[in-house]
């Protein structure tokens, strides 16, 4: 069979394979559901039968002028069914008012809806103006109408009749003012109601879901602020949400519409409004969506009158607060628009049509056997499983971890490549086509580049790549990280037709796909080559795709062997050839294939295309890698596999071969030794990561001595056990004999009972463990002797329980652990201290240099409410600060353990925000807190990588390292539930048998969890099992653990050391190829450099008084000299340096290549220890204090210190109380402020960058001196400027996606400003109030402005994006506020395509200018992003500033 006959042959089944079974379809045909983890972990039961087809009406509601209202468009319509007729409110826009509002209709039957007159909203007084987006229903709690809408602000109007608009009352808000967690465009506001709570949701135009939420009772005020819901990309989520009740089902459906290729709705179902939101599957993208012009058709006889299916409602079985809707007949009132329209937004002729579900066009069961009948090729051969169940074999694993949180994210840290829309001639279909086209940063004709062909699938075009992957962000980011070499990206159009667009039934081209093969080879790359700077050979050339392009892929690649040396298929879809005919002859294949890339989704029902292929391959031992991920057929699979697959590319080309060839050769060899070799253990595979170690009770730890106590194990099984914690583990936590009761039950110092915990001392000694003491302070198992004051008789304090070393050691679940009252006198707080310290130093102090970590502090966090703190005994009679003089007492008796703040729960957000609030304050205070503690005691239902990694991900945000103190996985049924760690409580909950398949489970969630653990190794320090086996743990009933009772492994010890020594070896790799490419690049640079600097050295500006180096010359060059007779190695951190070379003295002595004019950060390594040069001063940048050094620019003049008239730069601390801390803030005051006291002056707000902080523009930046000498020659206004801390490093360098400027924002304009207006004198109105910042104080000014226009009238953007007239349109009243918009960036900044964050900032700034914005773009000359361009763009900036105003006082 010819290829283009196998395309028309597969067409077919490749409709009802990716509509039917891409998201993986179970036997019955209904879509298979990942369990939904907003509820309480079970799965959320859509009752939806997907994929959906529609059919659609024509027109039924168009736009009706009269005298007064010229209307252009109907749109985002509400709907509701009362009284025997539809009511419709929608919005329209008027010509003639030129704003949004708001028509109403109503009629019987939807035949009558065309007739059906407008009412124009405006007959209501209150309802006059912008007001949109309506949604109608009826409140029963109050037995009114409600009409909710955006006007920007959310509001609502209520009435006792939706057919009378005129009597709807007046608008009200449900805020007073927009919450600072609002997105800045909230849009499209809906109401709907459980049985407890009203929930208010919207979008923001930026790809999140919001939610809000009252009590009943409360409603309409009591709004909570706004959290993200849905976190997805601006081009999947976009506006027009809507919440229903499914029908028969304990779930809920959301609806949002995508914005890209055309509009259409994907669907979300949660369990629980107020959990989490999972996409529904075969529901959620442009190929599959709920509803769009992919799976929609038109009435017959209708000519298709829309292309989007965009803002609308479906018909709802009731009107009332809790929308609910029938998912076997569902239809959708929605606004669509002529496909060749266009213009401005408002413009635009929307209209509304109602779609209707249409039965499945799914293969039904078999009546006989339940089953769906195998689908057959045509010609009789059996293309496996298109329709049947996914089957997964052993090996469809991830080869490799999930990537990094934000690798898609754009970061301004890193230069970009350009990304460019070319047209060339195709003879091969006789048209002009279009392709998108990445270049890498810097890249030059000068130099030649490697070229990756990158296709799309079936419903997409030269722009899907871009869209939904950002293939140019991914490998910008892995550029500037050493993982990817420079490479050219092409992205053409895989459909080979005159008409390539991605319309109507885009399966109808599948042929033209096949045709493309000849476009490629014959068009696209020759025209490639002939433009661009390649190198012209099938080594440097790679091809691959997703889903179709995928298959083409792997037909054109592989068929093409003398064109491609590099293929990849992603996803691939059933136009691949079979395998057979796909690699006919294997040793040509293995000879020739440089790399062969399959990747899927484990929910993707194309799977079994990829699988094929992997067989064959492997049966014929054609290396390639096979990349199985938890993804279906989604953007998410073909961004992170495109991740994975660029850093292999070119890696090993050239002259590099041989050597690369060898590390890999090495590293397999030594895998493959250590596979042969002893039986894997926990300690030893995660040796390079984290400590790996068990909890042990008093029967491991000594022995024979506790061994028959309770009759519960026999002594060969605990020496079995004993055996298993030393072969395993190297650390061990005591479960009991450290913690209070048990160690020190009676009062006095006779009152300690050491044996137990001597023996666990002497158990870990003996076998070189790191021992972990465990617990300090508690709420529980504190003897009441502790918290008695005086007075007290002992039976008055043991009356309701017991608490002795016997009852608390190895007994029975529920008398060990019972909780008794304390009732009597009470201990003063000086008497509690008092016992709290002695205990601390005589436990810390006897086991002090043995015991390296403690957790000082347990389980303090309250689960209760927003109350931090847990009521107990501690908090009652000391005060919140009992928690800090623990850590206090703890670290005077041991000053070298580790103090560990332990609790639970921390998988759960609001749980993890008190903990990071707690720990937070306690570092305010200077309490030393060394690590967390996460218990980590977690269930199988909801274990997963998605959320460990989200929990350590936000835990890294304290900065210190992470310990894993309890780790367990439940299996019991009814321990699904319950995370807490409570014993009684954990001990009911794993009774009850387990859940179906547990080992599987079991397995499946700690792979999971490890490789979250993994990911996050360079911030957890310690990972401890609770309990060594399942008959050693507290939650024995639950098989929680690795080991079964008798200490053998089981599938989930299996599953964690493979995630280990794969993620171990892949890791090793990378690191061994970065390092021998770095290694060549280095000395490719440093031979390069063999001339000899100028001999005209001078001391830097930057130096220590009295320090001679280093010295800096006419070159720009710096020299160093650092004495360091002991050392074997020092250089300094600059690229390109000679090496240094050590004198009798045993000083140093080495130079930089010529550096750029200005200021410069650098370390020095001595003997790999990168240290301060003693010989700079210190500055902060790059997250820390050190060294820096000043190249003397030719301009230096304007920041250079003159006799003229000199400003104060003062420090000022203020008290923050969103933050619960003192802040410093520099402030500068220009010359004559103390001498002109009557005199009042305008501030500008002045933000550093990312890595600094409030010392860098007044330091780094000579702000000062810049504004003196400006002010000296007249050519700026007086002013202040105020300098504070951005809280830019909080996020992780190149995590900026994960940044909230909400924090920032409260400390600057809630707390910052009103202090500095009341002690200093500004002016303070918005007039006279700027704002301006460097990079990422850039994007914060950006931010902040745009959402506090009433605060601040110039916006400053140094290096830091632009604004766009899409920002002003969205913006309200940006033209009458905004007084300035400054833009600025180094030349070198513009040429390595930095400046395209957000779209050209030049372009953005005439565009403003055109808009009537004044706006100003400077360039500065020959410098990059650098405080030489900062500088000069405040030297530029500041004369702009509060031209021709005047303030009240002056």
């Amino acid at each position: 069979m010819c290829l283009s006959m196998l395309y028309r042959a597969s067409a077919t089944i490749f409709v009802a394979s990716v509509l039917s079974f891409q998201f993986g379809a179970t036997a019955s045909g209904q879509t298979s559901l990942e369990p939904a983890r907003g509820g309480v972990g079970q799965a959320a039961e859509s009752k939806i039968e997907t994929p959906l087809n529609w059919k659609s009406s024509g027109v039924l509601i168009a736009p009706v002028s009269d005298a007064t209202h010229e209307i252009v468009s109907v749109k985002d319509p509400t709907v509701v069914r009362h009284n025997g007729l539809w009511h419709v409110y929608a919005t329209a826009y008027s010509t003639s008012a030129k704003t949004w509002s708001m028509v109403y209709l109503n009629f019987k039957d939807w035949s009558d809806a065309p007739d059906a007159p407008l009412t124009y909203i405006d007959v209501n007084p209150g309802l006059r103006g912008y007001h949109c987006a309506p949604h109608v229903f009826y409140f029963e709690p109050h037995e009114k109408w409600y009409l909710v809408f955006q006007s920007q602000q959310p509001q609502y109007c209520t009435t006792d009749d939706l057919s009378k608009p005129e009597t709807w009352t007046a608008p009200q808000n449900f805020f007073d003012r927009m919450p600072r967690s609002s997105p800045r465009l909230p849009i499209d506001y809906h109401i709907i109601c459980d049985d407890t709570h009203a929930y208010l949701f919207f979008t923001g135009d930026n790809g999140r879901f919001y939610r809000c939420r009252t009590r009943i009772e409360d409603f309409p005020n009591g709004m909570s602020d706004p959290e993200v819901a849905i976190d997805d990309s601006r081009d999947h989520l976009f506006e027009g949400s809507m919440t229903y009740k499914i029908k028969g089902a304990d779930t809920y459906l959301t609806i949002i519409e995508a914005l890209s290729p055309a509009r259409y709705y994907s669907a979300w179902i949660a369990k629980d409004l107020n959990g989490e939101w999972t996409p529904l599957e075969g529901a959620d993208t442009w190929e599959t969506p709920f509803a769009g012009i992919n799976n929609v058709e038109f009435d017959e006889g209708v000519e298709p009158w829309t292309r989007d299916i965009s803002h609308g409602e479906l018909l709802r079985d009731n009107y009332d607060q809790t929308p609910t809707i029938d998912p076997t007949g569902m239809r959708l009132l929605f606004q669509g628009r002529s496909a060749d329209s266009g213009g401005p937004y408002h413009l635009l002729p929307y209209r509304l049509g109602l779609l209707t579900q249409q039965p499945s066009a799914s293969p039904q069961p078999s009546q006989a056997t339940g089953e769906r009948p195998r689908r057959r090729r045509p010609g009789g051969r059996d293309r496996a499983r298109f329709g049947g169940p996914i089957e997964l074999d052993p090996d469809d694993k991830p080869a490799f971890e999930e990537p990094p949180a934000g690798f898609m994210a754009k970061r301004d840290d890193v230069p970009h490549g350009e990304l460019e829309m070319i047209e060339y001639d195709s003879k091969a279909v006789g048209a002009t086509r279009r392709m998108n086209v990445y270049t890498p940063p810097g890249y030059s004709d000068e130099r030649q580049y490697p070229v990756l062909y990158l296709l799309h699938g079936i419903g997409g075009d030269e722009t899907e790549w871009q869209r939904f992957a950002k293939p140019n962000v991914i490998i910008d980011n892995l550029i500037a990280d050493g993982k990817a070499v420079p490479m050219i990206v092409v992205m053409p159009n895989g459909r080979a037709q005159k008409n390539d667009r991605a319309e109507g039934n885009v399966f109808e081209s599948a042929p033209a796909f096949a045709k493309f093969e000849s476009d490629l080879l014959g068009d696209v790359i020759p025209t490639i080559e002939a433009r661009y700077s390649t190198i012209p050979d099938r080594e440097h050339r790679a091809l691959a795709g997703l889903s179709m392009g995928g298959g083409q892929s792997l037909n054109f690649g592989l068929g093409n062997l003398d064109t491609f040396a590099w293929v990849g298929g992603f996803s691939s879809a059933p136009n691949t050839e079979p395998p057979a005919e796909l690699i006919p002859d294997p040793p040509t294949t293995r000879e020739k294939l440089k790399l062969l890339w399959l990747s899927c989704g484990n929910k993707d029902g194309l799977i079994n295309i990829s699988q094929g292929v992997h067989r064959r391959l492997a049966e014929n031992d054609v290396p390639h890698i096979w990349h199985v991920d938890s993804h279906g057929h989604d953007p998410q699979h073909w961004s992170k596999s495109l991740y994975w697959f660029a850093q292999q590319l070119f890696q090993a080309t050239g002259h590099r071969a041989v050597a690369a060839g060898v590390v890999l050769a090495f590293l397999f060899s030594a895998s493959v030794s250590a596979q042969a070799g002893e039986p894997a253990t926990l300690k030893g595979v995660f040796d390079d990561c984290f400590s790996v170690g068990a909890a042990v009770n008093r029967r491991i730890a000594a022995g024979m001595a506790a061994r028959d106590r309770f009759g519960r194990r026999s002594p060969e099984l605990i020496e079995r056990d004993r055996e298993l914690v030393v072969e395993q583990f190297n650390n061990i936590a005591p479960e009991n004999d450290l913690k209070w009761a048990l160690i020190h039950p009676n009062e006095g110092p006779d009152g300690y009972n050491w044996g137990p915990a001597d023996q666990f001392v002497e158990f870990g000694k003996r076998h070189k463990m790191y021992l972990v003491g465990h617990t300090l302070v508690w709420h529980s198992q504190t003897p009441f002797w502790v918290f008695t004051g005086d007075g007290s008789s002992e039976d008055e304090v043991e009356a309701d329980g017991r608490t002795g070393p016997e009852d608390d050691a190895e007994g029975p679940w529920r008398r060990r652990f019972r909780r008794p009252r304390f009732r009597g006198p009470r201990a003063t707080r000086e008497q509690l201290l008092a016992r709290m310290r002695d205990h601390i130093h005589t436990v810390v102090g006897r086991y002090r240099g043995k015991i390296k970590a403690w957790d000082v502090v347990n389980e303090a966090l309250s689960d209760q409410g927003d109350a931090v703190l847990r009521e107990s005994l501690w908090l009652d009679i000391i005060g919140p600060d009992f928690i800090a003089k623990a850590f206090q007492y703890a670290h005077e008796a041991d000053p070298d353990a580790v103090l560990r703040y332990n609790d639970y729960g921390l998988e759960d957000p609001a749980k993890r925000r008190k903990l990071i609030k707690l720990v937070q304050s306690l570092q305010a205070e200077g309490a030393p807190v060394m690590a967390i503690g996460t218990q980590t005691h977690l269930n199988v239902s909801s274990a997963s990588f998605e959320n460990m990694d989200r929990t350590l991900t936000e835990l890294e945000i304290l900065g210190l390292p992470i310990h894993v103190t309890e780790l367990d996985i439940n299996s019991a049924r009814r321990g699904q539930r319950d995370t807490r760690a409570d014993i009684t409580g954990n001990a009911a909950a794993t009774e009850g048998g387990l859940v179906a398949d547990a080992d599987k489970r079991l397995a499946i969630a700690y792979e999971g969890v490890f490789r979250a653990f993994v990911k996050h190794r360079e911030k957890l320090d310690v990972v401890t099992f609770w309990g060594a086996n399942d008959a050693n743990s507290w939650r024995s009933r639950g098989r929680p653990l690795l080991f079964d009772g008798a200490s053998q492994p089981k599938p989930a010890f299996d599953a964690v050391i493979r995630t280990a020594t794969r993620v171990a070896s892949m890791n090793s790799i990378h690191r061994a190829l970065v390092a021998l490419l770095f290694a060549v690049a280095f000395t490719s640079s440093v031979s390069a450099q063999g001339d000899q600097p100028v001999d005209d050295w001078e001391p830097a500006s930057t130096n220590q008084p009295g320090s001679e180096f280093p010295k800096v010359n006419s070159e720009g060059r710096v020299m160093f000299r650092i004495k360091a007779p002991l050392a074997k190695t020092v250089s300094c951190s600059f690229r390109g340096s000679s090496e240094f070379k050590k004198d009798e003295e045993g000083v140093w002595t080495g130079f930089t290549r010529p550096l750029d004019e200005g200021f410069h950060y650098y370390t020095i390594s001595i003997d790999g220890a990168e240290v301060p040069d003693p010989g700079s001063k210190y500055f902060f940048g790059a997250m820390r204090w050190g060294s820096g050094v000043e190249v003397p620019a030719h301009d230096r003049d304007f920041y250079a210190v003159k006799q003229t008239p000199h400003g104060q730069l003062r420090e000022v601390l203020f008290y923050s109380e969103s933050t619960k801390t003192t802040r410093r803030a520099f402030v500068y005051t220009p010359p004559g402020y103390e001498q002109s006291t009557e005199k009042r002056y305008p501030v500008l707000y002045l933000q550093h960058g990312w890595g600094e902080n409030e010392y860098g523009w007044g330091v780094q930046g000579h702000a000062n001196l810049i504004m003196d000498n400006l002010m000296a020659e007249g050519k700026a206004r007086p002013f202040i400027i105020v300098m504070t801390y951005g809280m830019t490093n909080e996020v992780r360098f190149g995590g900026l996606s994960s940044f909230s400027i909400e924090p920032f924002e409260t400390v600057l304009v809630d707390e910052l400003i009103p202090f500095i207006d009341a002690n200093f004198r500004t002016l303070t109105d918005q007039p006279n109030r700027a704002m301006a910042g460097l990079s990422m104080g850039g994007m914060e000014t950006r931010l902040i402005t745009l959402r506090n226009l009433d605060a601040f009238s110039h916006i400053g953007l140094f290096s830091g994006g632009s604004i766009s007239m899409e920002d002003v349109e969205d913006t309200e009243r940006f033209k009458e506020k905004v007084r300035l918009v400054f833009v600025s960036y180094g030349s070198r900044e513009i040429d390595g395509g930095r400046t395209r964050r957000g779209g050209d900032p030049k372009a953005h700034v005439e565009a403003l200018k055109q808009a009537g914005v004044n706006s100003v773009f400077y360039v500065s000359p020959d410098t990059a992003h650098e405080w030489l361009t900062w500088r000069r763009s405040l030297r530029e900036f500041a004369p702009l500033l509060f031209v021709n105003q005047t303030g009240a006082s002056e």
